[in-house]
């Protein structure tokens, strides 16, 4: 949701799933241009394949006007490591970091990718596969 009018009304700039069994947790950060890069997943425990941590880009092309970019993939459950919990962080080189918690069948863990700056359509690459907590 956004509002242009600090707050005293609320319009739906994206929903980001038609997912309507499933609790979506977003993270958003803001670049220096003001848009925003979102990060989202289940809120659950346990292990399911349908459970992956996604991004998008909400590219603000001004006066109140929003481009929403494709989704991505950015951490994928495979059936028994499901991923939750997504947050994202913005360096001052122009890279997206995305951490999120994963459950790999016996313990939970935390795994981080980064991308390259290119923030409407990033490669991804592996910063830590575990982080054992």
């Amino acid at each position: 949701f956004r509002s242009i009018d600090s707050g005293s009304t609320w319009s739906c700039v994206l929903q980001l799933s038609a997912d309507t069994t499933n609790n979506y947790v977003p993270d958003i950060n803001i670049d220096g241009s003001d848009n925003l890069v979102v990060v989202y997943g289940v809120a659950a425990n346990g292990g399911n394949a349908a459970y992956d941590i996604f991004y998008r880009f909400i590219e603000n092309t001004g006066a109140g006007n929003w481009t929403v970019r494709a989704e991505q993939l950015v951490f994928d459950g495979n059936g028994t490591t499901a991923y939750s919990y997504g947050t994202v962080a913005l360096d001052s080189t122009g890279r997206a970091w995305v951490a999120a918690r994963y459950f790999d069948g016996t313990n939970y863990q935390i795994s981080i990718k980064y991308s390259d700056t290119n923030l409407e359509s990033p490669a991804w690459s592996v910063s830590q596969s575990a982080i054992y907590t």
